[in-house]
C-alpha cells in the first residue's frame, strides 16, 4: 500500500454517523414513495425548513392544503375557470398545487434568489406565471431579511420615504389594485397570502380587487399579528364582508415544545385528523392555514 498524499478525517463519525446513514436510506424510500404518488419534483434550497418538509411529506403542507381544498370544493365548482394568486409564493410548492385546480396561477416573489427557483418550478406547469414582485398598500422600496435556513421567512422593511435602498437588498413594491389594472388577469377566484407580517399591507393595497371579485382568502396568522385591537388582517377582510375557517389539526395544544410534543405523541398513537371549522372569535395564537369565505356566499 502505497502512503497517503493527503488525509481528511470526516466530522461524521460514532452514533452520528450510525445517524445519518438511517436518515439517507429513509430519504431514499421516501423519495421513491413521494415519485411513485405523482407529487410534482421541485427544486428547493438545500439546508432549509420547506425543503426538508418537501422531501419528507412530498409537498410542504399538503394534507393542509387537501383537507382546505376538499372543502372549498363542494362550493366553488367553477376553479377551473377562476385566476388564482399566490402572494409571497416562495419556491412555487403552494402555486405548483393551486395549478390542478385553476384556469391560471399568478405567482409572486420579490425575493431574487428565491425567484429563480420559483420560475424554474413553475416551467413544470402550463399555467402558472411567476412574477418577480412585492405587494404592498403603495408604491414604495423595501429591504428583504432573509432566514438562511427558513427562506420562507423571509420578510420585508419598507424603507423611509424618499429612502432607496441598496441595489443588492431593495425591492420595488406594487399595489395588487395597481397590477390588476396594468394586466388582464381574468376573474379572481382565490388569493393566497403569506407575507411574514406584510398581509394587512397587501390587503390594503388590493381593496378594489377585493370588492370586485370577492375572491376566497387563504392566509396564515402567528401571536405576533395580534395587537389591543386584534388582527389587522382579520378586522380588514370582516369589514369586507368576510367570515373565517381554520384547518386544524386534532391534539393542538399550541406552539410550546411540550403542546408540540404532546400533540406529536397522541397523533401518533391515535391516527391524525385534520378538520375544517368556523372561527367566531380569535385568539392571539398560531393559526398555520386560515380560508376567508364571502358572507355573500353563505357557506361559513
Amino acid at each position: 500500500m502505497t502512503n497517503a498524499l493527503h488525509s481528511f478525517r470526516s466530522s461524521s463519525q460514532g452514533l452520528t454517523k450510525v445517524s445519518r446513514f438511517v436518515t439517507n436510506r429513509q430519504l431514499h424510500k421516501l423519495a421513491r414513495e413521494h415519485h411513485a404518488a405523482g407529487y410534482p419534483q421541485l427544486a428547493i434550497f438545500s439546508h432549509d425548513h420547506i425543503g426538508h418538509i418537501i422531501n419528507i411529506e412530498g409537498r410542504y403542507e399538503d394534507d393542509y392544503l387537501r383537507t382546505a381544498f376538499g372543502w372549498l370544493g363542494r362550493f366553488l365548482t367553477d376553479m377551473d375557470q377562476l385566476v388564482a394568486l399566490d402572494i409571497g409564493a416562495n419556491i412555487g410548492n403552494h402555486s405548483v398545487f393551486f395549478s390542478r385546480y385553476f384556469h391560471a396561477v399568478h405567482s409572486f416573489e420579490p425575493n431574487p434568489r428565491t425567484f429563480e427557483l420559483l420560475r424554474f418550478n413553475a416551467a413544470q406547469t402550463i399555467n402558472v406565471t411567476p412574477h418577480r414582485l412585492g405587494l404592498s398598500d403603495a408604491e414604495v422600496f423595501g429591504t428583504l431579511r432573509e432566514n438562511p435556513t427558513n427562506m420562507g421567512g423571509t420578510f420585508i422593511e419598507v424603507a423611509a420615504q424618499g429612502v432607496v435602498p441598496a441595489v443588492d437588498a431593495g425591492i420595488s413594491l406594487a399595489t395588487l389594485d395597481r397590477f390588476a389594472a396594468d394586466h388582464a388577469l381574468g376573474r379572481i377566484g382565490f388569493i393566497k397570502i403569506d407575507t411574514e407580517g406584510f398581509e394587512a399591507r397587501v390587503l390594503r393595497g388590493a381593496r378594489s380587487v377585493i370588492a370586485a371579485h370577492r375572491p376566497v382568502i387563504m392566509f396564515e396568522l402567528s401571536p405576533s399579528d395580534f395587537g389591543p385591537d386584534g388582527s389587522d388582517v382579520v378586522n380588514l377582510l370582516s369589514d369586507a364582508g368576510y367570515d373565517f375557517v381554520s384547518v386544524e389539526r386534532n391534539f393542538d395544544f399550541g406552539e410550546s415544545r411540550f403542546g408540540r410534543y404532546t400533540g406529536f405523541l397522541l397523533r401518533t398513537l391515535f391516527g391524525e385528523r385534520l378538520d375544517v371549522r368556523p372561527i367566531g372569535k380569535f385568539a392571539p395564537a398560531f393559526y398555520q392555514m386560515i380560508v376567508a369565505v364571502h358572507r355573500d356566499l353563505g357557506v361559513v
